[in-house]
């Protein structure tokens, strides 16, 4: 067992609280910490605590060639982009022409940063608002026909579809845009900014999105997927599952995801990062998906809960332990993430902010006097 140390992503979106508060780090200069890696990914492998070794060369040590997952902790505090992430063909492909065209890997024109597609289940730590999937063809209409400034797009889906009407979105001259959402902020933002809108209410996060990422002369047009795709609340200990090509954008909340050890989103709006469209069009379904919400499942191990989903990379589990003793032995390697408590690993003292790396074979007892809040992920 090695007790090991992730790397914090401060991107302009995350919260200034939450993860310092987590890690036990102070940051009186208020910067935002939007995300902390633990895995091998190539732009931020962790390090073992006991040495200035990564976490990459340890398992080379051991044959190993890197975790196939990586795991994080997220402080959504502004808006995510709409996004999606590649199957893996599209990100060998992808990440094989970049190569050959000389895009560096740092390039803020890159899309694909590796070679592997990116499956991700996430778990709500709180209550958790995101974009996912569109609606089906009738809610689209009916969404599209009740907004006045939406009738040149209702029209094209009418006419010719989904993919047809997103691939105008994306196409459209930058005044065609502005035409039609101009109206729309200026109507909207009075009334969220009155406090009439709640985020139950696709308004409500549309006119945060105006404030949040509009400029002059410049309204994005992310902003027309917002009412094309389904909103979602997670509760506390609720989780879902991001497959490939899916839509989605994160709104609001902290989590806790794990997916393959890959950086590769394909974006179309509510950003100022890149945008590939051409590679957008290819990604994404554009199909209705059902959001699904999954529940953690009891264990036959007392205190741990699994969170089901179809990835044939990786498994999540939640560890919750009180005065209680659990016995785990590790099939495969897995990083344990302490979100909350204290107690021991064995021998070795764990406390909020902790993370350990475990080998397959390897037995190991967690004892806590106190509740503690475990994540565990595990290769396959």
């Amino acid at each position: 067992m090695q007790k090991i140390k992730g790397s914090v992503q401060h991107y302009s979106w995350g919260g200034n609280k939450f993860l310092p508060g987590i890690l036990n780090h102070p940051n009186p200069d208020d910067i935002p910490f939007a995300e902390y890696w633990l895995g091998t990914h190539n732009l931020a492998p962790s390090n073992l605590i006991d040495s200035s070794q990564t976490l990459t060369d340890f398992l080379k040590g051991k044959g190993q060639d890197g975790l196939p997952f990586l795991f994080k902790v997220l402080d959504v505090k502004d808006m995510l982009s709409i996004q999606a992430h590649p199957n893996k063909q599209l990100a060998e492909n992808g990440f094989e022409k970049e190569n050959e065209l000389g895009i560096p890997l740092n390039s803020p024109k890159r899309t694909f940063k590796d070679s592997n597609h990116k499956p991700e289940i996430m778990v709500a730590l709180s209550d958790f608002w995101l974009m996912q999937g569109f609606q089906p063809e009738e809610s689209i209409s009916n969404t599209l026909s009740d907004y006045p400034e939406f009738v040149k797009l209702a029209s094209i889906y009418g006419k010719k579809g989904l993919k047809e009407l997103c691939h105008y979105i994306l196409h459209a001259d930058q005044q065609e845009i502005n035409a039609i959402l101009r109206p729309l902020g200026k109507r909207l933002k009075p009334i969220y900014e009155s406090g009439s809108l709640d985020r139950s209410q696709i308004d409500f996060w549309s006119a945060r999105a105006f404030i949040t990422f509009n400029r002059k002369g410049f309204c994005d047009r992310g902003i027309i997927f917002l009412y094309l795709m389904n909103l979602v609340h997670l509760v506390k200990g609720e989780a879902t599952y991001q497959r490939p090509g899916l839509l989605h954008s994160y709104l609001e909340g902290q989590n806790i995801e794990c997916m393959t050890t890959s950086d590769n989103v394909v974006r179309a709006g509510l950003t100022q990062k890149y945008c590939d469209i051409a590679a957008f069009m290819e990604c994404v379904e554009f199909t209705y998906v059902e959001s699904e919400i999954i529940k953690p499942v009891r264990t036959d191990t007392p205190g741990m809960w699994s969170y089901p989903c179809p990835s044939d990379v990786f498994s999540l589990y939640r560890i919750d332990t009180s005065r209680q003793s659990i016995k785990i032995k590790e099939e495969a390697y897995s990083i344990l993430m302490v979100l909350r408590g204290n107690g021991h690993l064995n021998n070795d003292a764990f406390a909020k902010g902790d993370a350990f790396l475990t080998s397959p074979g390897e037995a190991y007892e967690l004892t806590s006097e106190e509740e503690a809040s475990i994540f565990r992920a595990v290769a396959i």
